[in-house]
């Protein structure tokens, strides 16, 4: 009886232990596992560039010397120079008009006008800002009431024919213009003057009627440049 009885515990502890063998596990209580990180955003690859790049800036090129522009020709021999510097000769002047005649005192043609600057002089010249100044007068002086004006002449002053230029030229072309027989264009400028004196070879003195402020503007303006006593008329 006791036999069966330790017989039965036996079998009874082996099953047991059986049991427990194949019992489950009891499942280990969950570790945190760390979440995940996003995988990371680049940027995307740039293409590959289908030609090399371009090298790396160089230091810039030292600047190229001036060039100097060298006139072109000969330089001008100093027989050359003598020659454009010599007078006399002849002067050839293409024009679109033929002067009528080249008497300033009678003639206002444009196509004159425009070449009596070049053959005749005056007493005196207007500069740039219309202030008279001398020509074949070096220097002039009026008298305190404004009627008398005496011009002192530059000596040495010719004709084209080498004759001297005078006082009786000067008082010539005056008594021409204002003289009505020569039916002047420029008469009603020089109706103040009185008379005209040569004092001497190289005084002019000119006495008007009445003070005129314009006088000498006027002998700067105006159809009276001096022509020679005696020579005929022209034009």
């Amino acid at each position: 009886m006791i036999s069966n009885v330790r017989l039965v515990n036996c079998v009874g502890a082996i099953l047991l232990a059986m049991v427990v063998g194949c019992a489950r596990a009891p499942e280990a209580p969950p570790t945190a596992v760390p979440a995940a990180k996003p995988a990371a955003t680049t940027a995307p690859a740039a293409a590959a560039p289908t030609t090399a790049p371009a090298a790396a800036a160089t230091a810039p090129a030292a600047a190229a010397a001036p060039t100097v522009a060298k006139p072109v020709g000969t330089a001008a021999t100093p027989a050359a120079t003598a020659a454009l510097a010599a007078k006399g000769g002849e002067l050839v002047v293409g024009k679109d008009q033929e002067a009528p005649g080249l008497d300033p005192a009678k003639n206002p043609a444009q196509a004159a006008t425009r070449i009596f600057d070049l053959m005749y002089s005056r007493l005196t010249r207007l500069d740039v800002q219309m202030r008279p100044q001398p020509d074949l007068a070096e220097k002039w002086e009026i008298s305190p009431d404004g009627k008398t004006y005496v011009f002192h002449l530059r000596s040495g002053v010719k004709f084209h024919n080498g004759r001297d230029l005078t006082a009786t030229d000067v008082k010539y072309t005056y008594e021409r213009i204002i003289n009505p027989e020569t039916a002047s264009i420029a008469k009603s400028f020089f109706d103040p003057i009185d008379h005209v004196d040569a004092t001497d070879p190289l005084t002019v003195t000119i006495v008007l009627k009445t003070a005129y402020t314009p006088f000498v503007g006027g002998d700067c303006r105006q159809g009276n440049r001096r022509r020679e006593q005696g020579r005929p008329e022209q034009g």
